[in-house]
């Protein structure tokens, strides 16, 4: 999986506020996006990008996880009805693979 920005240029990175410093393992690169595509900036998806991550970090990833979709969607869907509705009956995580994990 890779994505590549519109412009190399680092002042997009700068100007759309850089990685948030709030997420912790998950959810940052998706918010970055988010933010650029909001500033009117585009992201070209090159799915033949590889990167190769030399060491590891040991992380409970249902625990992080967790925490940062939570901060995500409270970040960017709070005022949206269908946010208020899910949270309010507690479900938190709708995934891609349609499994739903009530919130803890």
């Amino acid at each position: 999986m890779g994505f590549v920005l519109y412009s190399c240029d680092k002042s997009v990175f700068e100007k759309t506020g850089g990685f948030d410093e709030n997420f912790f393992l998950y959810k940052e690169e998706e918010d970055l996006c988010k933010r650029i595509r909001e500033s009117g900036f585009k992201i070209l998806y090159y799915p033949e990008a590889r990167i190769m991550h030399i060491g590891h970090v040991v992380a409970r990833r249902s625990a992080h996880f967790s925490e940062s979709m939570d901060y995500y969607l409270a970040k960017h869907f709070e005022k949206n009805m269908s946010y208020k509705i899910l949270n309010t009956i507690k479900i938190k995580d709708i995934s891609l693979y349609g499994k739903v994990q009530s919130r803890s």
